[in-house]
């Protein structure tokens, strides 16, 4: 008799819960709340997280080595720096040092930093507060754009375009030029682009690897997009890691085997 109670009080806590669900209009899906499409306002938003990382000066007071490269004290750093070992926020790394509010000064030999896949993440936490920044790699980004989602990480593809299991040299090149400036003419302040391809081009097979990248899109022109991303010391630049407001053609996209996705 206990058994069936019990069952019976089950049954209505869970049509209850079901109701009050249905009633705040929440979806889940794989564990995760699908919040709302972002607005304009939330786009900018998103950009002024992004350019906070991009933007903030810094110096070091003693020399310091991060993912191969070696910060000097005579030399005033602009952006967070690149690094594959580290996955931090803006705030972390304000906290790391000593911070006037026009530039940081690191004390000690903390070592910090984030990469080009951590970023957008990081840009897009405060509207998405479950996206596993620390995690996230271009792999997750392809498993969105094979399956046209990935709800771990509030992934979609722009377009609604879904890849199968090529990657993304392969679906680029299958559809051209002007098939994908048609994906691409869909991108909006706050979006991604990033490749993820098999480069097997080495006449020497122990060269074969996987090569990839994310940049996010600050803004748009007619036949392309500014992006800015945390991209290392291939910058061209002996002072920071980052391309800051960088002009795209979709031509220049299409050539990289750049594919656009989107936070949702």
């Amino acid at each position: 008799m206990k058994k069936i109670v019990a069952k019976l009080m089950l049954t209505v806590m869970i049509v209850s819960a079901m109701v009050g669900l249905m009633g705040r209009q929440i979806v889940m899906t794989d564990s995760h709340v699908q919040a709302s499409a972002p607005t304009a306002a939330e786009r900018d938003r998103a950009v002024q997280e992004l350019n906070r990382m991009a933007d903030i000066k810094w110096k070091t007071s003693s020399t310091l080595y991060i993912y191969n490269h070696t910060y000097t004290t005579s030399t005033t750093y602009t952006g967070m720096p690149y690094t594959q070992t580290y996955n931090n926020t803006y705030d972390e790394f304000v906290r790391s040092g000593a911070y006037n509010g026009k530039q940081l000064t690191y004390k000690g030999n903390a070592k910090m930093g984030n990469d080009c896949s951590t970023v957008p993440a990081l840009a897009w936490k405060f509207k998405y507060s479950s996206i596993q920044y620390a995690d996230i790699w271009t792999g997750d980004y392809l498993t969105c754009a094979q399956n046209g989602t990935n709800s771990s990480y509030h992934l979609a593809t722009v377009g609604g375009y879904k890849m199968g299991s090529k990657d993304t040299k392969q679906f680029a090149t299958g559809k051209g030029l002007d098939s994908m400036s048609k994906y691409y003419k869909e991108l909006k302040k706050g979006d991604c682009c990033f490749y993820r391809w098999y480069d097997d081009t080495s006449a020497d097979e122990k060269d074969w690897k996987w090569r990839g990248h994310v940049v996010v899109v600050v803004g748009t022109y007619a036949d392309g997009v500014y992006i800015t991303d945390q991209i290392g010391w291939s910058s061209g630049d002996s002072f920071s890691t980052w391309r800051h407001i960088y002009k795209l053609s979709y031509s220049a996209l299409y050539k990289k085997y750049y594919v656009p996705v989107k936070f949702v």
